[in-house]
């Protein structure tokens, strides 16, 4: 590994380079600060939709929505939670994203029968519309275990077609870190390829971290990484034990994604941002949806969002399930206040940044603010890879002769470490 000093002279430009970025780094730190807020003023701080008649298949909740807009339709699928009919998927059409009117087909993807893979619920649906073909994602269950993912199809929203060898499998393989369960996803088709970042664990447990993978069917994936593109939270975290994507938008060539975290005792709701996929930056300013205070109709968790740029105000909306005591949750709705209408990329506030990331080759380090510091590169089983000094604002590093996978940077002064994740591919 090869540590590249600048001459005096390059060093005296690449620091009004950097000063360049930095100010431009601080203005966008700056706007997410201030500006990631969701407001539900528009539906009057109420659910927007909530659960059915008695003994219908939604007569004790709704939740987890996919709301898409086509032309100036919005439609949703969302789950009917029952009691005596487990989790089914229904699916309902708006004007405005607030009043909503309920498919006459509802539930339009039912749960199995006997003894079937889905026989106890299916649920965390996320659709996407593509020349004329509705793609439906979703995880079917029995009880609370063994749940594994689906995949559907439609034309008109309403009547799907379920492929014929549902469930999908596991993407990773017996030792892999998704070779457990698989469950919420996030969706986008970028015009070549289908590709998901969903969530998954080891071996069945509570542990959900989140990884990628890209198909050009929609039915086989291939990972984009061995190791998860997302961690949960350390213990104690708002994102421990569970990070559960669920809603992707891309925007002026930045990806967002919004995410649950917690656990079905304490979920909300948490962003991130990427340039490419992989490399992930959690927001600050997470969760930037909290559940209610005590008594509220949310107090027990907020969780699964559905986000879309709205085509006609061009507006930022958020529909997402809500819940108090007991699970019985309804829908909710949120519009996005940021005057510009245009979401920054996530900060963590450490001032480093590792570019490119994943990388093959090449890594670049840059840190504000920090004239000399001690640099460490290690494995996630605590192998020291690589140490050095950090001398000024730029360092290159020479990663191509190290195995591919995942590594933790370290960058020490005095008694405070910052600590970032670098992902070798």
């Amino acid at each position: 590994m090869n540590f590249v000093e600048y001459s005096p002279k390059q060093q005296e430009i690449m620091k009004k380079i950097y000063t360049l970025l930095l100010i431009s780094a601080i203005s966008l730190g700056a706007m997410c600060q201030e500006t990631w807020k969701w407001d539900s003023r528009a539906s009057n701080y109420a659910p927007v939709f909530e659960k059915g008649a008695p003994d219908s298949f939604e007569d004790f909740g709704v939740g987890f929505p996919s709301v898409l807009q086509i032309g100036q339709v919005y439609h949703m699928w969302y789950v009917g939670l029952s009691e005596t009919m487990g989790m089914n998927i229904g699916h309902a059409t708006s004007d405005d994203g607030i009043a909503w009117t309920r498919d006459p087909k509802n539930p339009v993807l039912e749960k199995g029968v006997g003894n079937a893979w889905n026989k106890d619920r299916v649920y965390l649906p996320t659709v996407l519309f593509l020349d004329g073909t509705f793609h439906m994602w979703f995880v079917g269950a029995t009880q609370n275990v063994n749940e594994n993912l689906a995949y559907a199809t439609s034309t008109d929203g309403s009547t799907w077609i379920q492929y014929e060898e549902n469930p999908m499998g596991n993407i990773g393989e017996i030792s892999d870190w998704d070779a457990g369960e698989l469950g919420s996803g996030g969706y986008y088709h970028d015009g070549e390829k289908f590709q998901s970042w969903y969530s998954a664990s080891p071996s069945g447990n509570s542990n959900f971290e989140m990884g990628y993978a890209t198909s050009a069917d929609g039915i086989s994936w291939t990972r984009g990484s061995e190791v998860p593109v997302m961690e949960n939270g350390e213990p104690g975290a708002w994102d421990y034990p569970r990070v559960q994507p669920s809603t992707v938008v891309v925007e002026n060539g930045l990806m967002h994604i919004w995410y649950s975290g917690g656990d079905f005792t304490k979920w909300e709701i948490g962003h991130a941002s990427s340039e490419d996929g992989l490399s992930w930056e959690k927001d600050a300013n997470n969760p930037v949806v909290s559940k209610g205070e005590p008594g509220a109709d949310q107090d027990e968790f907020v969780a699964f969002p559905s986000v879309i740029r709205d085509a006609i105000d061009e507006k930022l909306k958020m529909w997402y399930f809500g819940s108090g005591a007991g699970f019985a949750g309804s829908i909710y709705y949120a519009e996005y206040i940021n005057t510009t209408g245009i979401p920054g990329q996530a900060e963590d506030g450490s001032g480093i940044r590792i570019y490119p990331n994943p990388a093959t080759q090449r890594v670049w380090i840059t840190a504000e603010n920090k004239d000399q510091a001690s640099l460490s590169l290690f494995t996630t089983n605590g192998q020291v890879v690589y140490q050095g000094e950090f001398m000024g604002e730029r360092l290159e590093l020479d990663v191509a002769s190290l195995p591919r996978g995942m590594y933790i940077l370290q960058l020490g002064e005095g008694n405070r470490m910052i600590r970032k994740k670098l992902i070798l591919h």
